[in-house]
């Protein structure tokens, strides 16, 4: 380096008390958001890669992309808040388009508050920067803390220097080394080692450094995964993307795992235009979204996140809250029409323009008619589960009685027969299918298998597999010599050890009954089929007191 090409410079950085309040209040209230801001700075001088690194002890954050740099008047943007050359708004004819970049990008920020979105969590900002086929490098020094340290509009100097260095002629990037604050630090507690490259699963509770990787994947200009197949419809092929890595590993955008978009209309995906909006969504659906960070809709403009995902006002808009808002989850592009209705901050949108009404009103009609199609495939799910726990309880309860009879036969030196099994027709004629998922195209497949589910749904591949062999113990018939009868309850009185005390069995030409009386201390309607079958075995016999003994004994091994 030529010591005699060295230039001091002294730039001073306008606060404007607005932008120092709305940073105050934590309107960047996270670490990646901070750095959301740099990385869409990066995304907007044409980089091609962009590294961040961490160091081991979590003090540093270093940051670097192969973007066209900066010069000393980018530099006076860089640090100036409200206020930045990156859009214009009003173009003249025959301009260049100022929106879009050398590779047709169309620019994120143009608020100029990069490096105070980060500031927040640093103490100390690096900047070193220097542009394709100049010499010149310049290298600065920001005191981040002193924007927190001012209650009132200031100006706060930024000191730095830039001199001459051929051998970067030919280089361009930009370098930030980011000394983070104790509050910077704590959103990186976490394990470099293992943290960065765990797969997210549904017991997994992050901790704050895969957090901060998850919430930048979420957030930041990025492409999605290759095995996010349905969210690429969303992705413009026509731009040259930025590749993001983290100490070494490519980010890729982040959506909730395991999403079905069966049941939804179109699959969840249109490309609304109408007047000035355009955009596009994707939405899709579980009953556990992973990680549940990722319920609700989230927004993106110029390819990045706005704010947190939301449900646009459902919940608000009806008074039946609908249960499915916390398992949907998706995205919604915006293409063109909202870029004047953003916030400074870049975190939310200021509902002030014609299009943001008609992108928000499009949007909560498009939520509320996805909840209400959930909402029936809710019910039916809750049908299904209603129904497979009942034949898994009388399942388990026919292995106890087996066990309960077998001990009671040879105590007393008895033969009682087992209960034969028997088939839930509800289940084999199919009367218990909901009539949405078959008019939603769903197939019904049968299966065979003693201890299968009685009814299972995919809703992926839209099949409803119904077992054929459901066979258990049922609540309202049973095969006695051949003969089945249908079981009834009633109530009379008896006395003592009259044998129509508990049963009595009742033979018509259409069907046979056998009434069982509440009124009985051996009634139990848990398990009143295999007691009563017992008595009837046995009330043959006529031995009403060795009957009545093993009664007794049944109840006590039933229960």
């Amino acid at each position: 380096m030529n010591e005699k090409n060295k230039k001091p410079e002294v730039w001073k950085v306008t606060v404007d008390r607005s932008i120092y309040e709305r940073l105050s209040r934590g309107t960047y209230d996270t670490l990646a958001k901070g750095l959301k801001e740099l990385v869409s700075n990066s995304y907007d001088s044409d980089a091609l890669n962009f590294e961040i690194v961490i160091e081991d002890d979590k003090s540093k954050i270093h940051l670097y992309d192969d973007g066209k740099g900066m010069t000393v008047d980018d530099f006076n943007n860089f640090v100036r808040v409200g206020g930045s050359h990156k859009r214009s708004k009003n173009k003249t004819k025959g301009d260049i388009d100022k929106d879009t970049t050398g590779l047709r990008r169309k620019k994120i920020g143009w608020m100029g508050i990069g490096n105070l979105a980060i500031s927040e969590y640093c103490d100390l900002m690096e900047v070193r920067s220097t542009t394709k086929g100049n010499p010149r490098v310049l290298e600065a020094l920001i005191d981040c803390k002193k924007y927190f340290q001012q209650g009132e509009a200031t100006d706060i100097e930024v000191v730095g220097e830039s001199f001459d260095n051929e051998a970067e002629r030919d280089e361009q990037y930009t370098k930030i080394t980011l000394h983070l604050s104790q509050k910077g630090q704590s959103q990186l507690d976490g394990s470099l080692e293992t943290d960065l490259d765990r797969d997210l699963k549904k017991e997994d509770k992050m901790s704050n450094l895969m957090r901060f990787k998850w919430e930048l994947e979420r957030i930041c200009p990025l492409l999605y995964r290759d095995e996010d197949k349905e969210f690429k419809i969303l992705e413009d092929d026509s731009l040259q993307p930025m590749k993001v890595r983290l100490n070494g590993r490519e980010l890729r955008r982040s959506v909730a795992k395991n999403l079905s978009f069966e049941v939804i209309k179109n699959k969840g995906y249109e490309h609304y235009r109408e007047g000035k909006l355009d955009m596009s969504y994707k939405i899709g659906w579980n009953k556990k979204i992973v990680p549940v960070e990722a319920k609700g809709i989230l927004t993106r403009v110029k390819n990045v996140a706005i704010g947190q995902p939301h449900d646009f006002g459902i919940a608000n808009l009806t008074k039946h809250i609908y249960r499915p808002l916390d398992w949907i989850s998706g995205e919604v592009i915006v293409h063109e029409g909202l870029d004047d209705d953003l916030d400074t901050s870049r975190e939310k949108f200021q509902r002030r323009t014609p299009e943001f009404r008609q992108y928000y009103e499009r949007m909560q009609k498009v939520v509320e008619d996805i909840c209400k199609s959930l909402q029936d495939i809710g019910e039916y799910d809750a049908k299904v589960k209603k129904i497979n726990e009942g034949l898994d309880k009388k399942r388990k309860a026919s292995t106890k009685i087996e066990e309960g009879i077998n001990e009671v036969s040879k105590k007393y030196n008895v033969k009682i027969a087992v209960p034969q099994l028997e088939k839930d027709h509800r289940i084999d004629n199919g009367a218990v299918l909901p009539e949405i998922p078959k008019k939603a195209g769903y197939e019904k497949v049968e299966r065979k298998g003693r201890w299968a589910k009685a009814i299972e749904v995919d809703h992926g591949s839209k099949k409803i597999y119904v077992n054929v062999e459901n066979e258990c113990l049922m609540g309202d018939c049973i095969t006695i010599k051949g003969e089945r009868y249908l079981i009834k309850t009633a109530n009379w009185d008896f006395q003592g050890d009259d044998p129509e005390g508990f049963c009595k069995f009742r033979k018509k030409k259409k069907s046979n009954y056998i009434l069982l009386n509440k009124k009985h201390q051996l009634f139990n309607k848990d398990h009143k089929i295999f007691i009563w079958l017992k008595y009837a075995h046995l009330a043959a016999k006529n031995d009403t007191g060795k009957m009545l003994a093993i009664f007794q004994d049944l109840y006590v091994a039933l229960n």
